[in-house]
């Protein structure tokens, strides 16, 4: 009857040590940021998923969840409004197509204040759509181009590609990126992305992240599943500026296998030194540079809650590209 009294002492005394042991690393998780997975907070679903680009802009208007709250128009396609019609006036020669991530596509800025409507304004012979898609790294605008020259009526004279740095993640679905995107469930995922295997870029389709057990109430069972992700994940860092600089040459060659144009305009602060531009100029790629440094650090030219570019910064863009076209297209052809 003693020793059984003494085992089941212990016993109780393993539990309170295992359950202390526990409450620290929850609570230690919680201290360092880490949350229960849960499925995102955005009010609105503003995207549609879709089997070969993971998802697309869904048409509508749908209020920001940034800073003002800005109504944002979606037309067919997804695309971004650029006028007040979303008819294309113009011969085919003098439409412009954007692509890109959400500094293309103007997230939490007004209509009339994106880039792309401010460049469809100021150029009476032009039609401007802007196709810039959230979340859009190289790979996924490559994508969204080669589907929509696949379609009929489609033939930009100029393709502008709205560039930043970290659109590398994207195209590599490196571990950053991942654990950002959750579908409305909460399940995390990644679009599809390619990476450098036996010196070719192969495809690699998207891919959901299956929440654990208890996960979307432990932050401790979420911080241990993000260290196992992060592993299976390493090392995709590295092919970053590879595939990135593939996906630009692909990007460029498509254009001119449709008689069109490719402009790289690159949007925002790159790293040093800087691995894009010098490739660029070396392989004959059109781009301009319309960064402006250190913007993240000027609150008039960043949104409050997601740190997007506001109206002031897209308003510089719009000057920067449209004194490239300026320079580059014949003036019957704007």
């Amino acid at each position: 009857m003693a020793m059984r009294s003494i085992w089941t002492s212990r016993f109780v005394l393993v539990l309170i040590a295992v359950g202390a042991n526990l409450a620290v690393g929850e609570a230690t998780a919680r201290l360092v940021g880490i949350r229960p997975i849960t499925p995102p907070l955005e009010p609105v679903r503003v995207a549609d998923e879709d089997s070969l680009l993971g998802w697309v802009n869904r048409p509508g208007v749908y209020s920001s969840w940034d800073t003002g709250y800005v109504p944002m128009t979606f037309w067919p396609e997804g695309r971004r409004a650029t006028r007040s019609s979303p008819e294309e006036p113009g011969p085919a020669n003098a439409r412009v197509a954007l692509v890109g991530g959400s500094f293309t596509q103007g997230f939490g800025v007004a209509d009339e204040r994106t880039f792309g409507w401010l460049l469809d304004t100021r150029f009476a012979g032009l039609a401007v759509d802007n196709y810039g898609t959230g979340g859009y790294g190289t790979y996924q605008s490559l994508l969204l181009l080669e589907r929509l020259f696949q379609s009929a009526g489609f033939r930009p004279g100029l393709v502008v590609y709205g560039f930043a740095a970290f659109h590398g993640e994207r195209n590599v679905g490196a571990y950053r990126h991942v654990v950002t995107l959750r579908t409305q469930v909460g399940r995390r995922f990644s679009p599809p992305h390619v990476l450098s295997e036996q010196g070719a870029v192969v495809h690699k389709e998207p891919f959901y992240v299956e929440p654990w057990p208890l996960e979307d109430t432990s932050a401790l069972i979420s911080l241990i599943h993000l260290g196992q992700l992060s592993w299976t994940l390493r090392g995709r860092e590295q092919q970053i500026e590879l595939v990135t600089r593939h996906l630009l040459a692909r990007m460029d060659q498509l254009a001119r296998d449709n008689e069109s144009r490719l402009l790289v305009a690159i949007l925002d602060d790159q790293p040093r030194p800087e691995p894009y531009t010098p490739f660029l100029q070396d392989q004959g790629i059109a781009f301009v540079n319309c960064t402006h440094p250190g913007y993240q650090d000027e609150p008039r030219l960043r949104l409050g809650r997601t740190r997007h570019p506001s109206h002031v910064l897209h308003a510089e863009w719009a000057d920067c590209i449209a004194a490239w076209i300026t320079g580059h297209l014949p003036e019957n052809a704007r």
